[in-house]
């Protein structure tokens, strides 16, 4: 990864000396959101992959009832992002920018003008769901047609959407802790997904494997949703500072209505992204059926896991992305993105091979013998998934500089060509062409915002084996013993 002793810490009005000495105070405390980032991503990480292998292994020969879990799980998170509107982005920066302006009055105002336009959008987005599913969806997806199967779903939307938006808020008044442990992932975050792990583990520890039905998993999943949104509530609410208000301050804080416009384009860029990542797997069960929803969703869970590494070597670098762009040190700004993709690309080709030579071997070792079947989908997915890994984090450099609006043409086009060309794929070619469809649009999306950040950025993203060298060459003749620079 990249150190954050390398990155030049000069600002472009100040000059290099006592004025760009990092506060000891300051150096902690990114020290402590470095290491609870660490815990908190390691766990969820840990707890999803405990989630992904355990399920096909507990459901055992009843695949059906396995499809039928993972298009739920698939369904809560999609409509939860829908419901929480591009609130949770919007608010890390209104709120982290008002406490640096030293308006903490406004932070209370901004929550209260928040949960208004939230309880619309999770509300209208739960009720539509369930109210869709019951007419139609349940027969159209292959899944059990029930009142509280409904409405189990509609609550877990709903206090997801409020959890996402809640974490965030804690994020923009700096309490990283909660903030790590409380979000992350489909279904909640680290402690949402270990409560529903236990659970559903004391399930099947009770009852046979043919009373564990989809209905009785998503109860579970609400309540371990439930219950971590009200966790998030509670340390939200003591968080916020307790301050007084008044027109001054009123007239700082954006509407409900401002925040609306400001969270849309967001919001319709996560809409379009995770169209692109999850449509196959709907598409799977509107075609074929639940145990073809198992077979694929299990590759595509084992391909997800590849990214993981991409993941953390943002989280390592995003903050110094703007920083860099605003100072206009573009030769920099490319190599840290450069040294951090190339880094976070060993891993994942490493794993990538082992999913191209054995496929086969590796989805019976994790989910059974049944999920060999899915060997041709991991092989397709998995070179779809190489090309996210090589050539970087580009949608989050173009977010970091001001391009969202880029960010939103290049998923709406992908995430439209993945429905339309992704159910050509399956009409004519199967679970084969579904898959050819899913990989090429993820490829056409990485390559998009590849070619964007060149061009309006001005920094290329790719990673290099020079670079990979070069770091590892630095590694082996830096002193283990040396201090980074104060």
């Amino acid at each position: 990864m990249v150190s954050l002793a390398s990155l030049p810490t000069n600002s472009a009005n100040q000059p290099a000396g006592k004025g760009s000495e990092i506060d000891p105070a300051e150096a902690g405390a990114l020290s402590q959101s470095a290491l609870w980032v660490m815990i908190a991503r390691g766990w969820n990480v840990a707890a999803s992959a405990a989630l992904s292998f355990l399920l096909p292994r507990w459901f055992g020969d009843n695949v059906a009832a396995c499809g039928e879990v993972l298009l739920i799980l698939s369904l809560v998170g999609i409509a939860a992002m829908i419901g929480s509107f591009g609130l949770p982005e919007t608010m890390i920066r209104h709120v982290a920018a008002s406490l640096a302006n030293g308006k903490s009055a406004a932070v209370r105002l901004l929550v209260q003008r928040c949960g208004v336009l939230l309880l619309i959008t999770s509300l209208a987005t739960a009720v539509c769901t369930a109210a869709y599913f019951w007419l139609d969806g349940f027969q159209r997806f292959h899944l059990p047609r029930s009142l509280l199967l409904a409405a189990a779903v509609a609550t877990a939307i709903a206090a997801l959407s409020w959890q996402l938006v809640g974490a965030a808020v804690l994020r923009g008044l700096h309490e990283v802790k909660w903030a790590n442990l409380l979000s992350g992932g489909q279904s909640g975050g680290p402690i949402a997904v270990t409560i529903f792990l236990a659970a559903l583990a004391g399930l099947f520890l009770t009852l046979p494997v043919t009373a564990v039905t989809s209905t009785r998993v998503a109860q579970l999943l609400t309540g371990a949703i439930t219950l971590t949104a009200c966790v998030t509530a509670y340390q939200m609410w003591r968080a916020i500072p307790v301050a007084a208000y008044g027109a001054s301050i009123e007239a700082l804080v954006p509407t409900t209505g401002e925040l609306a416009l400001d969270a849309l384009p967001i919001a319709l860029s996560q809409i379009a992204a995770f169209c692109t990542m999850s449509a196959d797997l709907w598409l799977v069960s509107r075609f074929f059926g639940t145990d073809d929803v198992a077979y694929y969703g299990s590759a595509k869970r084992l391909v997800l896991l590849l990214g993981i590494p991409d993941q953390l070597a943002m989280l390592t670098i995003i903050a110094a992305i703007p920083s860099l762009y605003a100072r206009g040190q573009l030769a920099e700004l490319q190599r840290v993105i450069r040294q951090a993709t190339s880094l976070a690309a060993v891993p994942a080709i490493v794993a990538a091979l082992a999913l191209l030579v054995l496929p086969q071997e590796v989805l019976g070792l994790a989910f059974g013998h049944q999920y060999k079947a899915a060997a041709a989908v991991l092989v397709i997915l998995t070179l779809g998934q190489l090309t996210a890994n090589c050539l970087g984090p580009c949608g989050y450099v173009l977010l970091m500089t001001g391009r969202r609006w880029t960010v939103l043409w290049i998923t709406l086009v992908c995430g439209i060509s993945a429905i339309v060309v992704g159910a050509l794929g399956a009409y004519y070619g199967g679970l084969i062409g579904l898959a050819l469809a899913a990989a090429f649009c993820t490829s056409a999306q990485i390559t998009l915002e590849w070619l964007a950040a060149r061009y309006f950025v001005g920094v290329w993203c790719h990673a290099s084996p020079l670079l990979i060298r070069a770091a590892v060459q630095n590694a082996e003749t830096t002193p283990p013993t040396q201090e980074p620079p104060q």
